[in-house]
This record gives structure tokens, C-alpha cells and sequence, in this order.
């Protein structure tokens, strides 16, 4: 009996280990402006009452009052290459399946049919990888808000929205 939960929790371990690496949530990286010219850049760490504190890249903390804010700007990481590897990966297989799919067709042609399977393939992950990548591109880009001239409830509505994006959303 000792032995089936040793296994068992050695085979847990192997096939989860993401479990072992479990780290703290990371925050959104966020570049302020604020009115009158000046900006402030880091990891979002929590949304207060009346302010947004930020972890800047010099490791100390800033509070930037709500109602000093102009926009805010939500800095994502480029998404192209894993769209590109997706779509690659899904055209490549969508390729080659429909290569196998109509196997009496290219029977049928001198080109032989692996070389014709390998060519679908090769067509469907290029095309995967274009528009993988335009995906991710698009998946990547920055968000931008501008705060000044936004009613109260539309305010809240885009700090709820961060608080979500925080590394502590649960802040009180």
C-alpha cells in the first residue's frame, strides 16, 4: 500500500510539476501619465480608494492619485511568435491531414503521395504562421485609457477593470 501512494505521488509530481514553481500573481505593467507632463512606470501592485500603487523599476513603491491620472497605458508582451507557433503548428496539422483525407486523389498524380502530404503540410503552417502571427499581434498590443474627461462610474469601471490586473487584487 506504501508503495501504490509513493508512486502515485511520484507520478503526480512528474506529470504536474508546474505545481513546485507556483510563483506570486505578476501585476500589469502600466505606464501613467499624469497632468502636467509627468509619467510614472511599473508593475501594478494594487488599486486603492484613490490611487494606484506601482512597483517602478528602481524596486520603491509610488501612489498615484486617481484624479491626477491622463491615461493610462496597459504595456502587453508581444504575442506574435507563440500565435505564429499555434497557427503554424494547427495549419501544419490541418495540411497534413487534408493530404491523408484525399489520399485517392493524389494517388492518382506521379508526384507521390508522401511528397504531396508533406507539401499541404508545409502550405497549411505557412499559412498557420501568418495569420498565427497576426493574431498574436494583435493579441499583444498595448490597451490605452484615457482618464481625463471620464465620468466617475466610467472611472471606477476602468479601476475595477485594473484591480483585476493587479498583483494583489483583493486590496481593501
Amino acid at each position: 500500500m506504501k508503495e501504490l501512494a509513493a508512486g502515485s505521488l511520484i507520478a503526480f509530481l512528474i506529470v504536474f510539476p508546474c505545481y513546485l514553481n507556483a510563483k506570486e500573481q505578476k501585476g500589469a505593467e502600466l505606464i501613467i501619465q499624469i497632468i502636467g507632463g509627468q509619467q510614472a512606470k511599473g508593475e501594478l501592485i494594487a488599486i486603492k480608494r484613490d490611487a494606484l500603487l506601482l512597483l517602478n523599476p528602481e524596486g520603491s513603491d509610488v501612489a498615484v492619485d486617481i484624479d491626477d491620472i491622463s491615461s493610462i497605458n496597459i504595456v502587453k508582451k508581444s504575442e506574435v511568435l507563440k500565435g505564429a507557433g499555434y497557427g503554424g503548428l494547427i495549419g501544419a496539422g490541418v495540411g497534413a491531414l487534408t493530404g491523408v483525407l484525399f489520399k485517392n486523389q493524389l494517388l492518382e498524380h506521379d508526384t507521390g503521395y508522401e511528397t504531396a502530404v508533406i507539401f499541404i503540410g508545409g502550405l497549411g503552417a505557412g499559412i498557420g504562421l501568418l495569420i498565427g502571427g497576426v493574431m498574436g499581434s494583435e493579441a499583444g498590443k498595448d490597451e490605452t485609457f484615457v482618464i481625463t474627461g471620464m465620468t466617475e462610474t466610467d472611472k471606477r469601471e476602468i479601476m475595477e477593470m485594473l484591480r483585476k490586473k493587479s498583483r494583489v487584487p483583493d486590496y481593501q
